[in-house]
C-alpha cells in the first residue's frame, strides 16, 4: 500500500470538500481494513489534488474555566501545524469551530475510560474533532492518543498541542499504524500484526501495512515522523 491508496480510502471515510517517541502514544492497534490486503479493492488518487480536512477544536478545562493552554495560540497553532506538516502529501485542514469542554473530570484525563469518553463528547459527523486537555502532563502515560486507526478524533495533553505528537496522532486518525507494529505487542486487537523484514518484501502486508516506510524493529526509539506517508 502507499500514500495513494491511503488518500483514497480516507476520502471515502471522511466525505468533506513527526517524531515521537512510541512509548508517549496511547493509541491502540485495531485490525486493518480488508482492503490492505486485497488489491482490487485499492485505488488511486488523482495526480495534483490537494484534499481538504475539516477539523473542530475542542478546549477542556476546568468547570472555572481556568486552563494551562493559550487558547487564541493553541487555534492558530494546530491548523497551521497541521497544514504544514501534511503539506507534501497534498492534505489540508481546515479549522470550522472551536468550543470549550468545562470538566475536572476530563481535564484529569488519567485513565482509557476518560479518554474513550472524551472522545466522544461534542463530536461532529463532519469533521475531526481535536481535544485539547488543560492539563500540560502527560497524565496516564501518554502525550496523547487518537479514537481509533482510522479514526475521527484525537486527544493531546496540552503540553503536547504544538508539538510532534498532534500529527502523530492525526496520522493514526488518517490510517496509519506504528511503524514499530508488529514488532512488539503495543495493545489492540490486530491479529494480523507481524514484523517487517528490513528488504520491505513484505512491507504491504506486515509492519505498519505500508510499503514505502522502512522497517522499524526497535521499540522505544524514535520513530519517523507519520506524516511522511
Amino acid at each position: 500500500m502507499n500514500k495513494l491508496i491511503l488518500i483514497s480510502f480516507l476520502l471515502e471515510m471522511l466525505t468533506f470538500g513527526a517524531d515521537i517517541k512510541a512509548q508517549d502514544c496511547a493509541t491502540l492497534a485495531p485490525p486493518p481494513p480488508s482492503w490492505i490486503f486485497n488489491p482490487t479493492l485499492q485505488s488511486a488518487q488523482a495526480d495534483g489534488q490537494t484534499y481538504l480536512l475539516r477539523i473542530f477544536i475542542h478546549i477542556v478545562r476546568n468547570v472555572n474555566g481556568i486552563t494551562n493552554i493559550d487558547v487564541n495560540n493553541a487555534l492558530t497553532t494546530i491548523p497551521d501545524y497541521l497544514n504544514s506538516s501534511y503539506s507534501s502529501a497534498d492534505i489540508q485542514f481546515q479549522l470550522v469551530g472551536f468550543d470549550y469542554i468545562d470538566s475536572e473530570y476530563y481535564n484529569s484525563i488519567d485513565t482509557r475510560e476518560k479518554q474513550d469518553a472524551l472522545l466522544s463528547t461534542n463530536f461532529h459527523n463532519n469533521a475531526i474533532d481535536i481535544y485539547v486537555v488543560g492539563t500540560n502532563t502527560n497524565t496516564g502515560g501518554a502525550a496523547g492518543r487518537a479514537a481509533s486507526i482510522p479514526a475521527t478524533a484525537l486527544f493531546l495533553h496540552g503540553g503536547y498541542y504544538y508539538q510532534s505528537s498532534l500529527p502523530h496522532e492525526m496520522g493514526h486518525c488518517l490510517g496509519l499504524w506504528h511503524t514499530h507494529h508488529g514488532t512488539v505487542n503495543e495493545g489492540g486487537s490486530d491479529t494480523h500484526q507481524c514484523k517487517e523484514l528490513v528488504d520491505g518484501s513484505n512491507g504491504a502486508t506486515c509492519g505498519d501495512y505500508i510499503s514505502d516506510t522502512p522497517a522499524d524493529p526497535i521499540y522505544g526509539m524514535v520513530v519517523n515522523t507519520m506524516v511522511q506517508l
